[in-house]
This record gives C-alpha cells, sequence and structure tokens, in this order.
C-alpha cells in the first residue's frame, strides 16, 4: 500500500494484483506448476518473465517475482484480497458479498447497494455469488457483518424451534 501510495495508484495496483490472481490461479495447470516443488525456481522465474512480466506494472511484477524467489507465490490470492480491502478502507467503499439463489436483477443490486450506501454512509460495491441451496432470500456479507435473511435460515430456525418444543416435559428430537 505504501509503495501504490508513492505513486498514488492504488486502482492500477489493485487492477493489476487481481488480473495476477486471474492468470496465475484460474488455470489449475499454471497454478500447479507455480506450486510445484519439483519445478526449479529458474524455470519459475523464465516462464514468468516470457509470459507475464509485460502485462503488469514494475510494482506488481516486483512483488511477483520476490513470491516466487521466496517460494511463497501460494499467498498471492490472500495479498490480493487484503490489498482489496485495504484500498476500499482507504476510499470509503463497503464491498458487499451477497448470496442469492439465483442472479440478482440489476434493480434489486441497486436496491441493496443504495440502502447499504445509506445506512453505512460510504460506496457500495455488490458482489452477487449464487448459491441455489438458499431456496430463497439473501445473505449479506460485508465487513464483519453478516445479514441473513435466507429461507433456508428461517426454515432451520423453524425446526430447531419445533425441536426444542416441549412434549410431555422432555425436548423430543428426530
Amino acid at each position: 500500500m505504501e509503495i501504490a501510495a508513492e505513486k498514488k495508484n492504488f486502482a492500477v495496483i489493485e487492477e493489476e494484483l487481481q488480473a495476477a490472481v486471474k492468470a496465475l490461479c484460474d488455470d489449475n495447470q499454471v497454478w500447479e506448476f507455480f506450486l510445484s516443488p519439483k519445478i526449479s525456481k529458474d524455470q519459475k522465474i523464465k516462464v514468468m518473465e516470457s509470459s507475464l512480466k509485460s502485462t503488469f506494472s514494475e510494482t506488481v511484477n516486483s512483488l511477483l517475482f520476490l513470491l516466487l524467489k521466496k517460494d511463497r507465490i501460494f499467498f498471492i490470492k490472500e495479498i490480493a484480497l487484503q490489498y482489496r480491502i485495504g484500498n476500499d478502507k482507504l476510499n470509503g467503499r463497503i464491498r458487499a458479498y451477497v448470496e442469492s439463489a439465483t442472479k440478482l436483477t440489476d434493480s434489486q443490486v441497486g436496491d441493496i447497494q443504495s440502502t447499504l450506501a445509506q445506512r453505512y454512509k460510504g460506496e457500495c460495491i455488490i458482489e452477487n455469488i449464487i448459491k441455489p441451496e438458499l431456496i430463497g432470500g439473501l445473505v449479506i456479507r460485508f465487513n464483519d457483518k453478516v445479514i441473513d435473511g435466507s429461507m433456508r435460515s428461517q426454515l432451520l430456525t423453524n425446526k430447531k424451534n419445533l425441536l426444542q418444543s416441549k412434549l410431555g416435559g422432555a425436548y423430543y428430537e428426530n
């Protein structure tokens, strides 16, 4: 973050880190190549230089090569995530992960964005995660907060309440 602060390019670095994660981690063969202890550091560095060096800025390239040289490339996902979190905080943004059974419409995303932005006084970015097992409703995660309004959660709560009902002085559980 300090290097990005000196150069005043937080957004560019964030985008490049996300692109680096995508380039390295999305293809299992590529990811396994960089994680493999059977492949020498020199070979990994040569591959990185020939395929990715011209893609990223000096700052991101330095980080990638440092991680490779120190056998820490597996941290790139977490580094990119933590950088994004820090950049969001710096810019007063809230990044909410909204889980739903189906894809949200633009209108629904807009409603959630405006509600969160108004309530927590900051720009809000929504990332929709589709989880069919929720049945219906939403689970919203941001910062350290979770708002669970899913049907799955409500059904589990109802089940728990029914199981805890006293039947003849004892709890019934099946």
